[in-house]
């Protein structure tokens, strides 16, 4: 027996033999578990007596961007993983908030096992009590952290054949535990870097009969996939392995994937298992910030929409990898820290629960989302008579609204789910540019007619003129809507905006316009006085209380995509937007126009009558806006700089984010990522 290992009596192997837990037909999410935050000889030996990983995260304060180092808070901070309240207290953590298991590194070198003592005392006194497996990080430690850098060697990574049957002995009492986590009743092993392994096959075959001899039905073997490190073969199974695991952020860092088509990655495997990542940031294993990687800005609300749309792309029975529970010295944890709190844990929780309620998305072949999970209806009253009037629909769009983070797809596929179903819908070019995607969008979608394209065209670009959108949508009115009295009701909107299902339910007889409340950037615009923040603090800080605007008869709190016109009256009265072009250009022309405020000025001043929705009931979406962005897995990037605020996507560092001043974006005070 080594000096410093743990012995297991008989008693305590026999309580490891009891069944242990299968997966079922639910689909689980797996975080990835490392156990070195406890002191061992070797990193004593390599790095100073009583180092672990906390030791380098205690050292760095902040990365090459000058973004802090995620700390742990609460009752954990820099724990010890010898004490037994805190492996309990990570289990019954994990369980709330729905993280099924973990898969726990460990460390195998020629025929011994180190950094052991926390999967030791696991066996002893049962903590963390949650599912588990083990995963072989097996290359070698070296002076720089990473297992293939060239630099001195700290710990060599042998495959000799006469350390296989060693080292599934050592396997042997965690696959027989009550908590090991199986798949297809067969209990998991991951292995990190398969390709490294010479014999491979051979060895996993020796591992199968060993199980199968030790009363197990045998392994299943999966393939941690994308380490790159040595080319393309550590994305193909390797011979032996059962199935592969995306293995993220490195996956991602060597495929250059961002946001967009993270959720759109092809199966590489008949067995495949999809993989999140939090976040990454190995700033603290690296004095030098030139060496190190940061993956930024990366959020919580990313890891939400990952991980809901790779849940729906799970089989039943299945498994999603998360990383990391814990890996603190790389910025990938999950546990509260001191800059997120629990909201990493509680994008999960959401994500669970979301894709259970059917609240997903379709994606692109581009990865880009074409359908938002509005699914659910906010409150709107039902009026008497709402499935017996008919709503034209003008849907102004141009080219730009054919893919990306909003577009067009989302827009029809929410009017199509409209409760209320008597309305058609235009759709018009505003733009002198052609939409030539346009028929081959609507064609994809089963209206029956609903849906028509106009074949009006723009005589100037909205840069060269910004009246000329309000000259083809007077147009598209009078020529789609007409003088037909089958159209009880108009609505004019965007084709980037969302509606909810019952948008159209609340239609009352006694009015002339039915006004929306809506979700959108403009909002924030004036919200900073009521946060008592300073205004150059005030990004973010104004977006803790973001509420849908309530929708009023004034300019600054209409949006024209949000407001419903008795359209018999409006013919009537020779209503046009371009009667207002001289007042939009005098009031608000640097804004591109307010012709939706001035109409509506005008009208009330005519003795149009309105009601309103009522309050906190949102059913439209101007976007972008913060709430539209979680739904398209975007982070807001909040600035008192209104040309760059907005919904942008992850992605690795550098950030392509054109529009964005670059150092505005860095700041500390004029920007943030909320």
């Amino acid at each position: 027996m080594e000096e410093g290992e743990l012995h297991l009596p008989a008693k305590i192997l026999e309580r490891t033999q009891t069944p242990n837990l299968d997966v079922g037909q639910d689909k689980k999410v797996i975080a990835v578990y490392f156990p070195q935050f406890h002191e061992i000889e070797e990193n004593n030996k390599f790095w100073g007596k009583g180092f672990t990983d906390f030791s380098n995260v205690a050292k760095v304060h902040q990365n090459r961007y000058g973004q802090a180092i995620i700390r742990p808070a609460e009752r954990m901070g820099f724990y010890d993983l010898m004490s037994p309240s805190q492996r309990r207290f990570q289990g019954e953590l994990a369980r709330k908030y729905n993280i099924h298991g973990f898969a726990i590194y460990h460390y195998w070198f020629g025929t011994k096992a180190i950094m052991t003592k926390p999967l030791e005392l696991m066996l002893l006194d049962g903590y963390p009590d949650i599912p588990f497996c083990l995963t072989w990080a097996n290359e070698p430690w070296t002076r720089r952290w990473n297992g293939n850098d060239g630099s001195e060697v700290l710990l060599n990574q042998t495959y000799d054949r006469e350390t296989w049957e060693p080292h599934f002995d050592w396997l042997l009492p965690y696959l027989k535990h009550k908590n090991y986590l199986k798949y297809k009743g067969l209990p998991v092993i991951l292995i990190y870097r398969a390709d490294n392994i010479p014999d491979l096959e051979q060895m996993i075959s020796l591992w199968r009969m060993s199980a199968r001899n030790s009363n197990l039905m045998g392994l299943h073997v999966i393939q941690i996939n994308g380490v790159g490190w040595n080319g393309s073969s550590s994305f193909k199974l390797q011979p032996g392995m059962d199935s592969l695991v995306e293995g993220f952020p490195s996956y991602m860092s060597t495929s250059g994937f961002t946001m967009n088509n993270l959720v759109s990655t092809q199966k590489k495997a008949d067995s495949y298992f999809y993989g999140v990542s939090a976040a990454f940031d190995n700033s603290p294993r690296y004095p030098d910030p030139t060496d190190g990687a940061t993956m930024y800005p990366f959020h919580p609300s990313h890891l939400y929409f990952w991980l809901r749309q790779n849940l729906a792309r799970t089989e039943p029975g299945g498994f999603v990898f998360l990383n990391a529970w814990n890996d603190w010295g790389q910025g990938a944890a999950i546990e509260p820290s001191i800059q997120w709190g629990r909201r990493w844990l509680e994008a999960v929780q959401k994500a669970v629960f979301d894709e259970q309620r059917g609240h997903v998305s379709k994606i692109m072949s581009n990865g880009y989302v074409s359908s938002v999970p509005l699914d659910e209806n906010p409150g709107m009253p039902v009026s008497q008579r709402a499935g017996q009037d008919r709503v034209c629909i003008i849907v102004r769009t141009y080219k730009g609204h054919s893919t990306g983070i909003y577009n067009i797809h989302q827009t029809l596929n929410t009017l199509l789910a409209l409760n209320h179903k008597n309305w058609r819908a235009f759709i018009v070019n505003t733009d002198v540019i052609p939409f030539e995607d346009l028929h081959h969008i609507t064609d994809q979608y089963e209206h029956g007619g609903k849906i028509e394209i106009s074949p009006l065209t723009a005589t100037k670009s909205f840069t060269e003129d910004p009246n000329s959108a309000y000259d083809i949508t007077d147009r598209a009115i009078e020529h789609h809507c007409g003088s037909s009295k089958d159209f009880k009701w108009l609505l004019v909107t965007n084709g980037d905006n969302w509606y909810t299902p019952d948008a159209l339910d609340f239609l009352p007889n006694d009015v002339d316009l039915v006004l929306m409340n809506f979700y959108s950037r403009y909002s924030i615009w004036g919200a900073i006085s009521s946060t008592n923040t300073p205004h150059d603090q005030a990004c973010c800080v104004r977006l803790q209380n973001y509420r849908c605007m309530v929708a009023d008869v004034k300019m600054g709190y209409i949006d024209l995509g949000a407001v419903i016109f008795d359209y018999q009256k409006y013919r009537k009265g020779y209503i046009s937007f371009t009667t207002f072009n001289k007042e939009s250009d005098t009031q608000c022309g640097q804004f591109g126009g307010c012709h939706d405020g001035l109409l509506i000025e005008y009208l009330i001043e005519n003795e149009w009558s309105y009601r309103g929705h009522p309050v906190d009931v949102c059913t439209m979406h101007h976007n972008s806006n913060p709430k539209s962005c979680e739904l398209v897995g975007g982070t807001w990037f909040d600035t008192m700089d209104r040309s760059a605020m907005g919904c942008y996507y992850g992605s690795v560092l550098p950030m392509p984010l054109e529009s964005v001043n670059y150092q505005a974006y860095m700041a500390a005070h004029a920007a943030c990522v909320c």
